[in-house]
């Protein structure tokens, strides 16, 4: 299959109108310019295929696209942004093929922009997570939490054994309150983990007034500070909690900085 390095023939191109252009408009000005200068070369006829960019991608098929994507991975060519960009528009059942083995970074990076955040490859995106690094994990997070719901089930299956702990536990803080699983996993963190905050915050944000004790104990800890007194209170009163005893943090430097910026100067 013969290759056309669609990208090397669009940077020359956007390169030379920079160069025309340069001094004349501020960054943001020349960025518009170079996106508007890449859609006109895309609808612009190319002699190599006989029409133009954004047509050639788009009159072939699902099967053909995919074939022509792990061609470009294969090669020394940048994956063209208009491949990827049609195939976002095709069904992703038939783009999961992409995923399979151990796709190389260029490729898994087409993929997902092209798959995106559609639940028909979440199994694949959890059976990535397991080895993934911390930006692909990232990367693959920021989709899934997309639908929470329809992540459930293998954030479950994840925090099980033990992976990806606190990536697994803020998707399952994202769906709808009320399983005792979740619940207790939650709640685990939060007992468990030296940042109180982070675990209020999952337990305020999954909505599960079950979890209203718990918070309230923790607030009358000694062992927590200003600080984590106050994201525990925040928590308690996101589930509905109110009329909490009153604790005196006189002595915790952040207290006295909170203090120190409410008051007025003293003449």
């Amino acid at each position: 299959m013969e290759l056309i390095d669609f990208e090397g023939i669009f940077q020359a191109k956007i390169l030379e109108t920079y160069h025309k252009n340069r001094g004349k408009f501020d960054a943001k000005k020349v960025h518009k310019l170079v996106r508007k200068t890449y859609s006109a070369l895309a609808d612009t006829p190319l002699p190599e295929i006989k029409t133009t960019p954004r047509a050639y991608f788009r009159e072939k098929t699902d099967a053909e696209l995919c074939a022509l994507l792990l061609a470009y991975d294969g090669s020394a060519y940048e994956i063209p942004e208009l491949l990827t960009d049609e195939l976002s528009k095709r069904d992703a059942k038939n783009l999961l093929p992409l995923l399979d083995g151990a796709p190389s970074e260029k490729l898994l990076g087409s993929a997902l922009v092209a798959i995106g955040a559609n639940p028909v490859a979440y199994p694949r995106y959890f059976e990535l997570m397991g080895t993934a690094d911390d930006a692909l994990a990232e990367q693959l997070f920021d989709l899934l939490s997309e639908h929470p719901e329809e992540s459930k089930a293998g954030a479950l299956a994840l925090s099980r054994k033990g992976i990806r702990r606190e990536l697994m536990l803020d998707l399952l803080s994202r769906t709808a309150a009320g399983d005792d699983e979740v619940l207790a996993l939650l709640l685990h963190a939060l007992h468990g983990s030296e940042d109180l905050s982070l675990g209020a915050k999952y337990l305020a944000r999954y909505g599960d007034s079950r979890a209203l004790g718990d918070l309230v104990e923790l607030m009358g800890s000694e062992d927590i500070d200003y600080a984590e007194y106050q994201e525990l209170r925040c928590a308690a009163e996101a589930l509905g909690g109110t009329n909490f005893a009153e604790r005196d943090f006189t002595d915790d430097p952040a207290y006295q900085a909170v203090l120190s910026v409410s008051q007025p100067p003293s003449d």
